[in-house]
C-alpha cells in the first residue's frame, strides 16, 4: 500500500510541477519584437527638431535641436539621443522607447544631462495607429512638485512627426510645456 500512495504523491507533485512552467514558447514569441515595434520604426533615423517650450507660466521659448535614433538589443529598444544647448550650456536627452509584449503598452525612459531626474511614461497607440499618447509621473522643474505628464508623438508622415509634453500639477489644468517637430535629415 505504501508504494501505491508514493507513487500517487510523486505524480500529483509532478502533475503540479508541469503546471508552474513557464511556456517557452510563449515566452520565446513574447520576447521578440513585433509589429508594435514596427510603429516605432518610424522614428529611427536622424532629425532635426524644432523646439517649443516655457516652464511653467513663463513665456514659450524656442530653440533647435539634433536627434539621432537607432535601435538596440536587436531591435528590442529604440534609443534616441537629443542633443542641443539650454542656457548657453550644452544639453543631451537620452530616450529609450519600446513596446512591452507583456503588458501590452509603449513606454518611454528618459534621462537629461544637466539633473538627476527619470521620466518614466506608458501608454498606448490610437485606433488609426499614428498616435502613441503617454502618461507617468514628474517633477515640475519650477514648483520641484511632482505633477503627471502625458507625451503624445504623432506621425505625421515618413519624415514628419512631432512630440508634445503636457504637464499638471495639482489642482492646476494641463498645459503644454514641450512641443518637438522633428524633421528627417535627408
Amino acid at each position: 500500500m505504501k508504494p501505491i500512495c508514493c507513487t500517487m504523491a510523486l505524480l500529483a507533485l509532478s502533475v503540479a510541477y508541469a503546471q508552474d512552467q513557464p511556456d517557452l514558447k510563449k515566452l520565446a514569441e513574447l520576447g521578440q519584437p513585433g509589429p508594435m515595434h514596427k510603429v516605432l520604426d518610424k522614428e529611427a533615423g536622424d532629425w532635426t527638431v524644432d523646439v517649443i517650450y516655457k516652464f511653467g507660466d513663463s513665456p514659450e521659448q524656442k530653440g533647435t535641436a539634433a536627434c539621432h535614433a537607432e535601435w538596440i538589443f536587436d531591435g528590442h529598444y529604440l534609443r534616441k539621443t537629443y542633443t542641443s544647448r539650454m542656457g548657453g550650456q550644452p544639453f543631451t536627452v537620452e530616450q529609450t522607447l519600446g513596446y512591452d509584449n507583456f503588458r501590452k503598452e509603449f513606454f518611454e525612459f528618459q534621462i537629461e544631462s544637466d539633473n538627476t531626474e527619470r521620466l518614466e511614461t506608458a501608454g498606448e497607440l490610437t485606433e488609426d495607429g499614428k498616435t502613441i499618447n503617454c502618461a507617468g509621473l514628474g517633477v515640475d522643474p519650477v514648483s520641484l512638485k511632482p505633477c503627471q505628464i502625458r507625451t503624445v508623438t504623432t506621425l505625421i508622415d515618413a519624415d514628419t512627426y512631432t512630440v508634445e509634453w503636457f504637464m499638471k500639477i495639482g489642482d492646476k489644468p494641463q498645459t503644454k510645456q514641450v512641443t518637438l517637430l522633428h524633421k528627417r535629415k535627408k
